[in-house]
């Protein structure tokens, strides 16, 4: 039977049988988020921790030897260095520009420490840092006059940007190239930074380069493609257009470390409930959090494919039950208003008896004690009813198109398509028991408060 769910969003949760395992002593990240294992490149950072031994390197950063032992035998010592301060890395080290492609050992001793673990030696492995160090967001890059790139001072287009990064390996400035919003720019450089490990790529920003605050950027070296960051992109050296509406004065906040206040209103029907629900949920979300609640921007032959990196569409916050009135609104699109409570402690909240219907919807708040009064239009498209078949090994999933927008998102696992296309095909295995399709409306569903 194949599972669906109406509107936005859709969370499944997995049970997971956890297996308990030593906890490692050592080991070794890619340096720009610090959460894969992925192969490094020589001459590449990587980011090293003692997650069993409480920052045992970190703090002995003076006395700590690193040497890598290459697949032609040859060992290299490795020098030790402080990550940036909001790394969540010990150290990082970058790999010897000799190191031999292929399997490889790292050792590091330290006091009362002595610890060995594998990594995989790659030609090239490229990454960029990123402002929030976890590989994804705004990068670290500067503009033309050598100041940093941010919300508040966007790049425009036809002017230079300076990327950092890691992992390009010692090749050639024309064998890299860099995408922005999948559009190529022209590279003025590509190589060494001058710090070990750290590499630099000047570019120039295709002057069809889209606006806004987040548009994706990436490197990419024959067939090896770096994580996707981001950059803000204006016409002018006025603060980029956020895609939740978010004034320049909320950016120079959340900047300097501030946050600022969303809303997140959710309407669902599972289909194996009687009832529909809605809710309201507000909260307070800093830069990462303002990044993820934006949604995923990256080009649209990714984004529509079954291989797009995460599509963020939720909060990194902390939930405010904060007061905007003691009954919102929500109108219909037959107008009738139906009356949503704020839970203790919880969000504005609806149970209603009536299935919600396709169409224009309101909702209206009076403001209260913590919130100013607002009002926000959603649409809801109509929701298709999707057919299963296989084709071979894949599943085909085909849907009525009539109301869609070409806004309109559906979402059937990892696998995305325009509301608009009427089909999907999901490759093997597939097991139409485990999937949802999910439609997420063009109408979006957080808001700035």
């Amino acid at each position: 039977m194949f599972a669906f769910t109406r509107f936005l969003p859709l969370l499944l949760v997995a049970q997971i049988h956890a297996q308990f395992f030593p906890v490692p002593q050592l080991t070794v990240l890619e340096a720009v988020s610090n959460q894969r294992l992925v192969p490094a490149a020589p001459g590449a950072f990587v980011s090293i921790t003692s997650p069993g031994r409480n920052g045992v390197l970190r703090d002995h950063l003076a006395d700590v030897r690193i040497v890598l032992q290459g697949s032609d035998g040859i060992a290299a010592p490795m020098t030790a260095i402080a990550p940036p301060k909001n790394s969540s890395a010990e150290i990082f080290a970058a790999l010897p520009a000799t190191a031999a492609i292929g399997p490889a050992k790292i050792t590091v001793t330290a006091p009362s420490f002595n610890e060995t673990a594998a990594i995989e030696i790659a030609p090239v492995a490229p990454g960029i840092f990123t402002v929030n160090q976890a590989g994804n967001g705004p990068a670290l890059a500067l503009r033309a006059d050598g100041s940093p790139l941010t919300l508040t001072a966007p790049a425009i287009p036809g002017t230079q940007i300076t990327l950092f990064a890691t992992g390009l390996g010692g090749v050639s400035a024309d064998e890299v190239s860099v995408e922005v919003a999948g559009q190529p720019a022209t590279i003025l450089y590509a190589g060494p930074q001058g710090l070990a490990g750290l590499d630099q790529i000047n570019a120039i920003v295709p002057n069809n380069a889209p606006l806004g605050c987040y548009v994706p950027v990436a490197i990419r070296i024959h067939d090896a493609l770096s994580n996707y960051a981001t950059i803000a992109i204006n016409t002018t050296p006025a603060a980029c257009p956020h895609p939740l509406g978010l004034s320049a004065s909320d950016l120079s906040t959340l900047e300097s470390g501030g946050s600022v206040p969303l809303a997140y209103f959710r309407m669902g029907t599972a289909r194996i409930h009687r009832n529909d629900t809605a809710d309201l949920w507000m909260m307070r979300v800093d830069a990462t959090g303002a990044f993820e609640a934006s949604g995923s921007l990256a080009p649209d032959p990714l984004f529509f494919s079954c291989q797009a990196p995460p599509q963020y569409a939720g909060f990194n916050g902390s939930v405010e039950p904060d007061d905007a009135g003691a009954i919102l609104n929500l109108s219909t699109p037959s107008g009738q208003i139906l009356p949503m409570q704020l839970s203790p402690g919880g969000p504005y909240s609806l149970i209603s008896a009536q299935t919600f219907s396709s169409g224009s919807w309101q909702l209206s708040a009076p403001g209260g004690a913590d919130i100013r009064s607002f009002s926000q239009a959603f649409r809801i498209p109509p929701f298709p009813q999707p057919k299963a078949e296989r084709q071979g090994q894949n599943l085909q999933i085909t849907w009525d198109v009539t109301g869609m927008l070409p806004a309109d998102t559906v979402t059937v696992g990892s696998c995305r398509a325009r509301a608009t296309d009427g089909r999907l095909t999901i490759p093997a295995p597939a097991d139409p028991s485990d999937l949802a399709l999910v439609l997420t409306p063009q109408s979006r569903r957080i808001f700035h408060l």
